[in-house]
């Protein structure tokens, strides 16, 4: 787990940015919810390491 605080925060808001941007840019059905399940899976890790502190 990263202990620096500063680097957590910015790693979770760039995953929860490329997670809501994979969101917005998937397409046809079967492709798109791929995607759209990656983007989640991506919003759902950066919420996890802004919420956790440091063990």
């Amino acid at each position: 787990m990263i202990r620096n605080r500063r680097a957590r925060r910015i790693l979770s808001m760039l995953l929860m940015v490329l997670g809501g941007s994979l969101m917005l840019l998937s397409t046809s059905v079967g492709a798109g919810l791929v995607v759209f399940g990656l983007g989640v899976l991506l919003e759902v890790v950066g919420l996890a390491l802004e919420r956790r502190g440091p063990e």
